[in-house]
């Protein structure tokens, strides 16, 4: 099948835009847009519980939770709540974020299609 190039995920990403997001021993449901068209990994803007800014690491489970998912590994870094084109782009997808944080997550690895 080869090796997926950081294009090939980020397409595979934008297809979807919501997950299960795992950090700290918890899970939880994850809505995200994807950030830049370069070849390297693609960053994503998510919304997710305040207290996952507190984990080092995430895993990004896309579509959901199940053995054929992809699995994201991401850092994140909370991102400005106004004036950043991320942040803006994903309320118009997903509306103001009301109790949750948004977060810039730097792709740090990936499981994907078997590799």
């Amino acid at each position: 099948m080869g090796v997926a190039t950081g294009r090939d995920l980020a397409r595979f990403l934008r297809r979807h835009h919501q997950g299960v997001l795992a950090f700290g021993g918890r899970v939880a449901p994850a809505r995200y847009v994807v950030e830049g068209r370069s070849e390297g990994a693609p960053a994503l803007i998510v919304g997710l519980e305040p207290v996952a800014l507190s984990a080092p690491e995430h895993l990004l489970f896309v579509p959901e939770e199940r053995a054929d998912a992809a699995q994201v590994l991401l850092v994140p870094i909370r991102a400005p709540s106004t004036g950043d084109r991320g942040t803006d782009r994903w309320e118009g997808y997903f509306g103001p974020p009301s109790k949750l944080a948004l977060c810039r997550a730097v792709v740090r690895g990936v499981k994907w299609r078997g590799e």
